[in-house]
């Protein structure tokens, strides 16, 4: 009973750490990279899929993607998808690929995207509190012995220490990322 507690929360907050990993790599920090158009979907017969499912993104120069589209009627819909993506990108179509420009941070779209991370960031902490509080409900009701419940808790406060832990760390070197020029 006590190990299927702490299976599910340890699968559970390694799911929550996942997404906000994945969320805040797509907050830009660099130049040009691949990731910045993870998030992007094309509808392509009737499916909507990945645009990395469909293309091949690569970076040119660290201020340039180059997207390759495997079907080259995608052209238009990958270009059109990419500019109303609120990604704040300048593209060009060339022949068969689409030249995307990266302009480089501001001071200002700096500030924005660290108060973006934190905002991530504490999304992240707030699932890992509920996420928290749920357990303790079931070990109240699953479990009678006090000892017993004591440990399972002190495992529970581990864990999730351990969680929040690698959430601030994450967060501050994608702050200190962001912020060296």
């Amino acid at each position: 009973m006590n190990e299927e507690i702490i299976e599910n929360l340890e699968l559970k907050l390694n799911e929550i750490f996942s997404n906000f990993s994945n969320n805040i790599n797509r907050i830009r920090a660099e130049g040009a990279s691949p990731i910045l158009l993870e998030g992007i979907h094309i509808n392509y017969y009737g499916t909507n899929m990945p645009l990395n499912q469909l293309s091949n993104i690569m970076s040119e120069e660290g201020k340039y993607l180059i997207v390759h589209p495997y079907d080259k009627s995608l052209l238009k819909d990958i270009s059109n998808v990419i500019s109303s993506s609120g990604i704040d990108l300048s593209l060009n179509i060339e022949g068969e690929k689409i030249r995307v420009f990266v302009p480089p941070l501001t001071e200002e779209k700096r500030i924005l995207f660290v108060k973006k991370a934190k905002e991530t960031s504490e999304e992240a902490k707030i699932h890992v509190r509920n996420l928290r509080h749920e357990i303790i409900k079931k070990i109240n009701k699953k479990i009678n012995s006090e000892d017993e419940k004591n440990l399972v808790l002190d495992m529970l406060e581990l864990k999730i220490g351990s969680t929040n832990t690698n959430i601030e760390k994450t967060l501050k070197e994608k702050c200190d990322k962001l912020m060296h020029i």
